[in-house]
């Protein structure tokens, strides 16, 4: 039942907080059963620790790294306690300041994917591949900072099958190469989507299936 699975999340938690391993718990499901609910449950009761919910929607997977741009917009929500996007690059990086460190050669990246449409930005630089790279590198240069400075922190990614090819790609490479310096997260999924590279546990209905 869902106190087991509750239970069972709060645990792996608290594990993967003391070991310092990477940790991607994958919850799926069919539509409605409650998922959200049950992560939502299970952090609460976690009691420690602040947790960042990114919610993907129907459009996110229609655009490159859509995914990534929100989650950049809720990390702003979160350092600043602004509740609106960013409007500046300023308010942006100053947001960011706590995180800063060398994420200098990655910022105008970062903005790009976090500024309004309405600014109507150029890529910083033409060649795709190159700003690819620069993007990978700053989300994950960006989330292991986020990382040491709050250990605590629990990334929650909600719809997770609802996330563009892009930003898949970049957690499944970040999780699956340096998971360990990342934040733990929780994603929650369908069931009939692919399993995720990125997994170290799957919670499926209500039986827990540990990744070898």
């Amino acid at each position: 039942g869902s106190t087991e699975e509750i239970a069972s999340i709060t645990r792996l938690l608290s594990e993967a907080g003391h070991t310092h391993t990477a940790f991607w718990l994958d919850v799926r499901g069919p539509i409605g059963i409650g998922k959200s609910h049950l992560v939502e449950e299970a952090v609460r009761r976690r009691g420690a620790g602040p947790v960042l919910r990114i919610v993907a929607r129907p459009a996110t997977k229609l655009r490159p790294f859509a995914l990534a741009r929100r989650m950049l917009t809720g990390l702003y929500h979160h350092l600043s306690g602004d509740s609106r996007a960013p409007e500046t690059r300023e308010s942006f990086v100053r947001a960011l300041a706590p995180l800063a460190g060398d994420l200098g050669p990655f910022l105008n990246a970062l903005w790009y994917l976090a500024a309004p449409d309405a600014l109507n930005l150029k890529a910083p630089d033409p060649d795709p591949l190159t700003f690819r790279r620069t993007v990978d590198r700053g989300l994950e240069r960006l989330l292991a900072k986020l990382a040491a400075h709050e250990p605590d922190l629990v990334l929650v990614l909600d719809a997770y099958d609802l996330a563009d090819t892009e930003t898949r790609t970049f957690f499944e490479a970040a999780w699956c190469t340096n998971g360990g310096a990342l934040p733990a997260v929780i994603a929650t999924t369908r069931l009939d989507e692919p399993p995720q590279q990125q997994a170290s546990t799957t919670l499926i209905l209500e039986a827990l299936v540990s990744r070898d």
